[in-house]
């Protein structure tokens, strides 16, 4: 299973929830490695959603992030198929690309 696959983040306060938020804000930065090393490390779920139902993936993919969200399907395992609360997936110009990493 992938890190965190289909996880909220709503489980619970403390550390654990403050590192979940550090994935947020590093993917929406574009800060790849910090992003991946907080996956890869079991500290931050990859594909938990915040209030708006929005993964670390979504978030990079809105910033214009490329190199974050391309990392964080093919070395994480973020699901690029993911709605957010109104409906809306990882779309931008990778969406291609996401989607061809995600069928390898």
């Amino acid at each position: 299973m992938n890190p965190g696959a289909h996880a909220s983040a709503d489980g619970g306060a403390g550390e654990g929830q403050d590192e979940q938020q550090d994935l947020w804000s590093a993917a929406s930065r574009g800060a790849t490695e910090q992003a991946v090393a907080l996956v890869l490390a079991g500290r931050a779920r990859v594909d938990a959603i915040d209030e708006d139902q929005r993964s670390a993936l979504m978030l990079a993919a809105a910033a214009g992030h490329t190199h974050t969200a391309v990392a964080l399907v093919e070395r994480c395992g973020a699901d690029p198929y993911a709605q957010d609360s109104r409906g809306m997936r990882a779309r931008s110009p990778l969406a291609t690309v996401l989607a061809r990493h995600a069928t390898r």
